[in-house]
């Protein structure tokens, strides 16, 4: 699996390359949208973990 995500990132990284090189534009944008893909990626993360606590919260209440 490790191994096919690599190819996956170096065919990415390839295609990004191109991008900038016929279109700088295009290739700021994909690399901004990456990075908005990984903040969404954290903050879903912390959310999950809010959720998970809040969860939890809940249940030591109803426990009571």
């Amino acid at each position: 699996m490790r191994d096919e995500l690599s190819v996956i990132l170096d065919r990415y990284e390839q295609l990004v390359g191109r991008l900038r090189e016929k279109d700088p534009a295009a290739g700021e944008q994909i690399e901004n949208s990456r990075k908005t893909v990984e903040r969404l990626k954290k903050f879903n993360g912390k959310l999950v973990r809010f959720q998970k606590a809040l969860s939890r919260k809940k249940q030591t209440q109803h426990a009571r």
